[in-house]
């Protein structure tokens, strides 16, 4: 018992080494667990909003009044991971806006609202930066690269040299959306605070997501200062502190990030 327990142990303890822990500090984090303050939910019954169709085909209808918004219908086949995965957001946004508290189940022909999205297929690597397809403003970082680079409407505003996870832990190719935006979040493993913080994927129970220049809880110390641009984090997406308030403030939850390899 006592071998088991320490297997247990060991493996919880390497769990947390790699994962950003989103923890709740006076009023300026949270955890990736809560509905973070500001989403903004479905206010008015699904049948007070104007559907704009889309070609038969394409399985979902854009709505009028909220570009980021969509319903999608249920095909044989999906789950709530699944159409997650497609459209860029966590299963717990698709749970929370529209009901599913363990007693609803998903069927064919269902109508399936998402808050906002960002499909997989809207961004390929070009030959000089990512091609983005879709409106709004699109976030992009590159694994192999290093880089980044902020789209709006599929035009080029800013391109940014940044840094992704370190080998042993690290950042997950992917289309997301922002799915908490707050002024800093706490690092409970690591023992940092990471500013202008944007969490975009859950990793684990936790949250990974887009921030600054990590700094020390207790002293302040500032972390990685001359390593933007190589591969050190736990999986985040790291900019220099003053890029990574420019982009803070321009950006909002459901806004489309895409994480290339």
């Amino acid at each position: 018992m006592m071998k088991r327990f320490k297997l247990v142990w060991c493996a919880l303890l390497c769990a947390s080494v790699i994962a950003i822990a989103i923890a709740p500090s006076n009023s300026t984090a949270s955890h990736s667990r809560i509905w973070p303050d500001g989403v903004d939910l479905p206010s008015r019954p699904a049948a007070t909003l104007t559907p704009v169709p889309l070609p038969a085909a394409s399985g979902f209808t854009v709505l009028a009044d909220k570009p980021g918004a969509l319903y999608y219908t249920v095909n044989g086949g999906d789950s709530l991971w699944l159409i997650a995965r497609r459209f860029g957001i966590t299963v717990d946004v698709l749970r929370k806006t529209n009901g599913f508290d363990g007693r609803k189940v998903l069927t064919p022909g269902m109508q399936i609202y998402l808050p906002y999205s960002n499909e997989i297929g809207s961004v390929r690597y070009g030959p000089n930066e990512p091609i983005v397809s879709g409106s709004g403003l699109h976030f992009v970082a590159s694994i192999e690269q290093q880089a980044c680079w902020l789209y709006r409407d599929g035009g080029l505003l800013k391109r940014w040299t940044c840094s992704t996870g370190r080998p042993g832990s690290p950042s997950i190719p992917g289309n997301y959306t922002i799915q908490t935006k707050m002024p800093r979040a706490f690092n409970a493993a690591a023992d940092f605070w990471m500013p202008a913080w944007l969490g975009i994927y859950d990793a684990g129970v936790y949250e990974n997501g887009i921030h600054g220049i990590p700094y020390r809880s207790g002293n302040g110390e500032r972390l990685w200062t001359d390593l933007v641009g190589t591969p050190i984090t736990y999986g985040c997406v790291m900019l220099e502190d003053k890029l990574a308030h420019e982009l803070y403030e321009m950006a909002y939850v459901g806004m489309a990030v895409t994480v290339l390899p």
